[in-house]
């Protein structure tokens, strides 16, 4: 320590500065340096913050895709069945020999009916996953996913989180209807 003072003592010396300020001197070089050593640790910092930003978006979107997907999934689910028998009983008509298809007109309706009511259960289950069904057994699904938002969000609607959530699920229900509505045209009593 006694040799650093003596090296400050001589250079302080050789460039002219008094004795009296040589600690207002070492303060300012001490400022400087932690200055100079700031700005390039900072630097790197500023680097990564849009990394950091970036990925926190992108994981609050992933969340938020993971969580309506199961909505929609889970709001599919009562209507599949009778989807499922539509499909079944338009693929297999398409399979008879077109000179022993007599009711493509009763299929025709048949599927419009039945696809309105599965659009209806579809609805209605969506509905209920959103906004709760009083009388389902699970705490979760009397209270919702709007409710159980608002709870996480201290009692308050968060309204990028809903427009969110919101855009994700219209965007599951789209790709479920595109898959839906090219199987149907696709069958032979549409063609």
């Amino acid at each position: 320590m006694k040799k650093l003072i003596t090296i400050w003592d001589s250079l302080t010396s050789l460039m002219g500065i008094k004795v009296t300020d040589r600690k207002q001197f070492g303060f300012y070089v001490l400022g400087v340096i932690f200055g100079a050593v700031a700005i390039n640790y900072f630097s790197v910092l500023m680097m990564s913050i849009p990394i950091l930003i970036f990925l926190g978006m992108f994981l609050f979107v992933l969340f938020m895709w993971s969580y309506a997907g199961v909505i929609v999934f889970r709001s599919v689910l009562p209507a599949s069945v009778a989807l499922s028998l539509l499909l079944f009983l338009g693929i297999e008509y398409c399979q008879v020999l077109p000179e022993f298809r007599t009711a493509d007109d009763s299929l025709r309706y048949m599927m419009a009916f039945g696809l309105a009511y599965v659009a209806f259960q579809f609805g209605l289950s969506l509905f209920k996953e959103l906004v709760g069904n009083k009388k389902a057994e699970g705490e979760l699904q009397r209270k919702g996913v709007i409710e159980i938002l608002k709870e996480v969000n201290k009692g308050k609607h968060d309204l990028i989180l809903l427009m969110t959530l919101g855009f994700v699920v219209a965007l599951f229900v789209w790709h479920f209807g595109m898959v839906v509505s090219s199987l149907v045209q696709n069958m032979c009593i549409y063609r």
